[in-house]
């Protein structure tokens, strides 16, 4: 006996849907949240233990944060319900841009190419563009 054809694209619908609300129900959709410099320090020494950041800046969304660091910048993102933790040194950064209330990173690393940070245009985002200076790799003249 065959179900017909609308019938079982609905009761998968049905089925897809049942599932996405239990996700959510269960608190599994949430992401992850940057609460302060604390947060960002603790999960930065997770995998740079004998980091130890002279200063740190968080996104005022608690998406992502910057730590400075010797030899470079550390990098701390929310993705999706995790954290990615980079450190940034000579060559990691392909390009920075910047726009009145954003600062977008390119990096050189195929798990984790864009980010765009929360840090507008103030005197803190002029220090901290100071100290990814070093971290741009400029693409030689062909």
């Amino acid at each position: 006996m065959a179900i017909p054809l609308p019938v079982l694209l609905g009761l998968i619908a049905a089925g897809i849907a049942i599932a996405l609300l239990f996700t959510h129900l269960l608190g599994w959709s949430a992401t992850a949240q940057i609460d302060g410099a604390e947060t960002a320090l603790a999960r930065f020494q997770l995998d740079y233990p004998d980091a130890a950041p002279t200063d740190i800046w968080v996104a005022s969304d608690g998406s992502s944060a910057l730590l400075a660091v010797d030899g470079g910048v550390g990098l701390v993102a929310v993705l999706g319900d995790r954290m990615v933790v980079r450190r940034l040194g000579r060559g990691m950064v392909a390009s920075v841009r910047t726009d009145p209330a954003h600062t977008h990173l390119r990096l050189r690393d195929p798990g984790f190419s864009s980010l765009r940070l929360m840090l507008p245009e103030t005197d803190a985002r002029e220090a901290w563009l100071d100290r990814l200076a070093p971290c741009v790799q400029i693409a030689p003249a062909s």
